[in-house]
């Protein structure tokens, strides 16, 4: 398999992981894999916190969930990046493209 095929398999993980938002499961770095929220615990910066839209974990300090700070417009744009990096690669087109940003952002 190559580099190509292995981005789009990753991109693709990614945007179903996105399209089940307020899941039940948090991405685990540490662990190589999904794990139900059950087996989680987080450490809320406030006790009224709401429930992030989505786990993830981050490999440094564990208690800590790195998608707490995604708001339903953040994570919409980390989703449509994701989606049009996996289209990119999937439509052939070179990767050193895809890591160039456009000219007007």
């Amino acid at each position: 398999m190559g580099l190509g095929q292995l981005l789009c398999g990753f991109f693709g993980f990614w945007l179903d992981y996105l399209d089940l938002q307020r899941t039940s499961s948090v991405v685990s770095v540490r662990h190589g894999r999904l794990m139900a929220i059950n087996e989680k615990v987080w450490q809320l910066d406030e006790p009224d916190a709401e429930r992030p839209l989505i786990g993830l974990e981050d490999p440094v300090e564990v208690t800590h969930n790195l998608g707490r700070v995604l708001t339903n417009r953040t994570l919409g744009i980390v989703r449509s990046e994701i989606q049009q990096a996996r289209d990119h690669l999937a439509a052939g087109q070179p990767l050193s493209r895809l890591l160039v940003p456009p000219p007007d952002r």
